[in-house]
């Protein structure tokens, strides 16, 4: 019985303060009229400083994206270039090696060309 006396007493008390409350409000607003029309652009100005605010967090929002768009293009573009020069590198460095084996290749063929050419022309002397 005591915890539906002590909700009872809560709840006469908050309507109570919310009564006093919206009556505050009414009287603060010069009547019901003033005080709609006052809740009206309380509202709208509400509305218009969310909209605003909205909106720069959304261009700032893009100009973010944007930026980090461009770090990031810059940074391809210069593991491209950086790519390009070690392809560069490699490739001629291929091309040195393979030259420089194809001569020791010919180099050797010869060698031993002239070495079969000594041994068989001293068969027929």
């Amino acid at each position: 019985m005591a915890t539906r006396k002590t909700s009872m007493q809560v709840w006469l008390w908050s309507s109570a303060a919310l009564s006093g409350g919206v009556g505050w409000y009414l009287y603060q607003a010069g009547g019901k009229k003033s005080a709609e029309k006052e809740a009206q652009q309380n509202s709208m100005t509400s509305a218009k400083s969310i909209g605003a605010d909205a909106g720069q967090k959304i261009d700032s929002a893009i100009n973010e994206a944007r930026t980090t768009a461009n770090r990031v293009d810059q940074k391809l573009e210069a593991y491209r270039a950086q790519a390009d020069k070690k392809v560069g590198d490699y490739s001629t460095q291929v091309k040195r090696d393979a030259q420089s084996a194809v001569e020791q290749f010919d180099k050797t063929v010869e060698d031993q060309a002239a070495k079969s050419k000594g041994w068989l022309s001293g068969w027929f002397k």
